[in-house]
């Protein structure tokens, strides 16, 4: 996500206005949140199940509850990064926090590459109401530890250690993970809202485990990039 062409400005914009440094910080959280809703496969499938059985506002119920529950994860990754954005932006460190973040995105890649496929659309959930699947949701998805440090590693990737996050600008990353987060839910869930009954199930499992080879290339692609500057500095 990060080259070394680019540090420059990036430095700048990081000192810069602060509604300069507002909007770069909004919409790198906006492209970590949508980056790493695509490539949870699995909240993909769920969000598609629950719409397809139970209808939109199950559906939407589902979108939010995931949302929220990675909105946990965003907020103390961002907290993390924040907090130790001194010690993470020295440059005897970079290189190990860049080493460390780039080894968790190739975990993750080789995580979604060996993913085992869906095989059915079909709800295990035979009633429920969309408060219920909301609470399930946000409860599953905030079990899931592995989001804290796949969200640093984003926040690494981006660079957010040159922008020595503050209680004033943290909250615009925060913000725009959350966006971008809440708008891939959503946008399954219309896409499931729209085409769920139209579309054959083989044929929208078929698009849906695409998404694991699609993810798992991204990681890849953003581990590179964060390697990058280190490789084109030695």
């Amino acid at each position: 996500m990060m080259c070394s062409s680019g540090r420059d400005w990036e430095l700048q914009a990081a000192h810069g206005p602060l509604k300069l440094v507002a909007v770069v910080l909004f919409f790198k959280g906006f492209v970590m949140g949508l980056i790493f809703s695509v490539i949870m496969v699995a909240g993909t499938v769920w969000c598609v199940q629950v719409t397809r059985r139970h209808g939109a506002r199950c559906g939407y119920g589902a979108a939010l509850g995931i949302s929220a529950g990675l909105g946990v994860w965003i907020l103390l990754a961002v907290a993390f990064v924040a907090a130790t954005s001194w010690f993470l932006s020295d440059p005897l460190v970079i290189p190990a926090t860049r080493g460390v973040a780039a080894i968790t995105l190739l975990y993750l890649s080789f995580k979604l590459f060996r993913a085992r496929p869906a095989r059915t659309l079909e709800c295990s959930l035979e009633e429920a109401s969309s408060k219920r699947i909301l609470l399930n949701t946000f409860a599953v998805a905030l079990a899931l530890p592995m989001s804290f440090l796949g969200y640093v590693a984003l926040c690494v990737a981006a660079g957010l250690s040159y922008h020595r996050l503050s209680f004033f600008t943290a909250p615009y990353v925060v913000a725009g993970a959350l966006v971008g987060t809440l708008s891939w839910w959503c946008y399954i869930v219309g896409l499931a809202t729209i085409y769920g009954e139209r579309v054959p199930e083989p044929i929208a499992l078929k698009s849906i485990n695409k998404l694991n080879r699609l993810g798992g290339m991204l990681c890849l692609f953003i581990a590179a990039m964060t390697l990058a500057p280190l490789l084109v500095r030695g």
